[in-house]
Parts: structure tokens; sequence; C-alpha cells
């Protein structure tokens, strides 16, 4: 019974007669005073009785838990020891191998919790591992939330992210940023001494002279590219017709298309869809990108993810003769061939073996970038139905 349930219960053994008439309420008797008391009393009782009987339990289950978890502890401790001890005396060797795995996790907790004082705030990981575990399978997601929590510019175990577009213009062109070391992957697999997009030296200079200067030639970056790609999309329009409205995968149509354009501008002609030599070299490229990640073994056995890709362009570099190519038009591998012939002083870098490195990059870096982008941009209009009207309706104007 609660307090209030027991206060009433006593006034209802109050005598009508003892309280005073309705509308008084300073007039009280001596017998009304009294048995007020007496339950203040009572109540005052009770609430010490409940707070003295709650404060008894919790302290039981205190006691209790305390001396189990003491408990646990002391007979874990005793039998590790009595473990170990075995172990010692057992096998030395055993011994030996475990004092050596301590003392190198040791060191890999020293040394990766060790870091520059003057790099910009960030979130913090645990040692050796970093911020990976916590990155989750969208890692993208992530970053964008630590990039409201840290800003456009932040940094993780040994690495920094740049978020906004400014920051990764200026870290792209300053000069400060250049000279950068090419990934471990391409060092080991097509780079050993790096290539247009990573490397350092007059060579990589010279490479990037002469793809950029190549390419324009051949109408990248300019309106004169506009019938090719133009007729590629009326391929690609003729493959969708075939399919009479069944269900497909999208991205494998694109991936076919953008790459053909690069082909075409490589070797001078275009492929067939779905034929086994154009979708080998597809496959080779989407093996070698999803091999590049933030968690991935390939990272450590670098030499054997791409080199197929480098190795089936080298195969096909050293097949390849013009005059067994029926309608192939002026293309960057003759114009390759042709500066070997001018520059045969600097036949370390017009050679062969540097071609294949150049056209991996070139078939890497202009096929899946623009095929992923126009996926995006793809799944945006269908999200939203009325901007894909808008955009319709101009190219039917």
């Amino acid at each position: 019974m609660t307090t209030a349930k027991m206060r009433a219960g006593w006034f209802d053994f109050i005598p009508c007669g003892i309280l005073a008439p309705e509308g008084v309420h300073d007039v009280r008797c001596a017998g009304q005073v009294q048995i007020q008391h007496v339950i203040e009393v009572l109540d005052r009782a009770v609430c010490g009785l409940q707070l003295e009987f709650k404060t008894s339990i919790v302290n039981i289950l205190l006691s209790f838990i305390t001396a189990t978890l003491i408990g646990s502890v002391t007979y874990f401790i005793k039998m590790s020891t009595s473990w170990l001890s075995n172990i010692i005396e057992i096998n030395p060797v055993l011994n030996t191998a475990l004092i050596f795995f301590i003392t190198v996790v040791l060191l890999l907790i020293y040394t990766s919790s060790k870091c520059p004082k003057n790099l910009p705030p960030g979130p913090k990981g645990l040692p050796y591992f970093g911020y990976l575990p916590f990155l989750g399978s969208k890692p993208h997601i992530t970053l964008i939330k630590l990039r409201k929590k840290y800003g456009d510019i932040f940094n993780g175990e040994r690495v920094i992210v740049l978020s906004s577009f400014k920051l990764i213009k200026e870290a792209l062109l300053k000069p400060v940023f250049d000279e950068r070391p090419a990934p471990i992957r391409a060092l080991a697999t097509w780079a050993p001494e790096g290539g247009v997009f990573s490397g350092y030296g007059d060579s990589r200079i010279e490479l990037r002279r002469f793809v950029l200067t190549t390419l324009r030639n051949y109408g990248v970056g300019k309106t004169s590219l506009e019938p090719q790609i133009q007729d590629e999309i009326n391929c690609m329009i003729e493959e969708i017709t075939k399919l009479d409205g069944k269900p497909t995968d999208f991205r494998n149509l694109l991936s076919m298309s953008v790459t053909n354009i690069i082909v075409s501008i490589l070797y001078g002609k275009r492929m067939k869809y779905y034929a086994p030599d154009f979708e080998e070299l597809i496959n080779l490229s989407k093996t070698y990108l999803n091999s590049v990640g933030l968690d991935q073994w390939s990272d450590h056995l670098p030499q054997y993810f791409g080199s197929m890709l480098y190795e089936k362009l080298l195969e096909k570099i050293k097949n390849y003769d013009k005059s067994k190519v029926s309608n192939s038009s002026e293309n960057f591998i003759d114009s390759w061939r042709a500066e070997a012939e001018k520059s045969k002083t600097n036949l370390a870098i017009y050679n062969e073996e540097k071609l294949a490195q150049v056209l991996c990059e070139l078939f890497i870096a202009g096929s899946d970038t623009t095929s992923v982008t126009l996926e995006w941009a793809l799944l945006y209009l269908v999200k939203h139905p009325e901007i894909q009207k808008k955009y319709k309706w101009k190219l039917m104007m």
C-alpha cells in the first residue's frame, strides 16, 4: 500500500463531526491534529523501512557481483599462469616465439600511434588498422559524415582526405604536390619507373607532352570527336533495339560503347560488341579496377593483378600490323611508332613495353571514369522522372 493510500485509509476512520465545516480551513479540533501527527510518524517509518530494504538489496547484489568477478579473474589468472608455465617448461621454442610475437605487436602499436603533430584533425583509429574497421561497407558515406565533423580536410591513419572541389583542384595543380610516388600496384605490374599519370622526372614530362598532344590531334577534348561519338551511340541504340524491351544490365552496354571510342583512338578501328577479344579486354580492366580498394589483399600481391591486362595489350601491340587491319585510320599506335622513329636516341621512352604501359593507363582511365559517370547520370534520371522528361524534350527539339 502506498503512502497516499495509507493516508486516505486513515482519514476514512475519522468521524465526520471532528472535521471542520465546509469552507472553514483554519479550524481544526484536537483529535484531528493528533491523528495527523500519528499518520506523519507512520509515513516516515514506512519510507525509512522501504529505503533501508532497497539499500540492503543493492548492497547484497553488488557484493555478489564483485565476488563473482574477483573469483573469475583470479581463476583466469591462475589458469593462464599455469598454462604459460607448462608451455615454457614443455616447449622453449614456443616460448621464444610468443615473446617475439608480443614484442612485434607492441612495436606495431607504438609505430602506428606515432604521427606528426602538425597533421589536420581527424578521427582516432585502432593501432595498425587505423580507421579502416569503422569505414563500413559504404566508406564514401562514412567519409561524408566525417567531413561534417572535421571539415573539408582531415587526416586518418597516415591518410589525408580532401573533400572539397577547391582543395582537390589545388592539390592536383600545384607543383608542390607533383612528383608523388606511383601506386604500388602500378609499380609492380606495368610501371616500374612511373607512367603518364604517375611517376616523376623528365621521362614523365616527355610522355605527358606526347600523349596530350596526340590525343588532341585525334579530337579528344574537341568537337571534332562528336561524329565518332554519335556513330557509337547509334550502334548502342541498335543493340538496345535488339533487346525488344527485355530487362538488361545497362552497365555492360555503356562500358562497351565508351571503351569502343577509346579503342578506335588507340587502334584506329572499333570492335564489335560481345566479340571475345573485346569482352576479354573489358573484363581484364574490370578485374584490375575491382582489385583496387581500401582493404584488398591485392595490395600485398600486386604483381598478380593488372599484369594480365598489360600482357594482353602488349600482345596486341606486337601482333599489330596496319596492313592487316582493314579500313583502319591513323591511330595512337601509329603516332607512337612514328615518334619512336624520329627519336631514336630516346628509345628508353618510346619502346613497345612503354607503349603497352601507356595504353593500359589510357584504357582504364578513359573507359571506366566515363562509363561510371554515365551510369550515375542515368540513375539520377531514373530517380527523377520530371528531369528525364525535361531532357527528353530538349533532345527532341
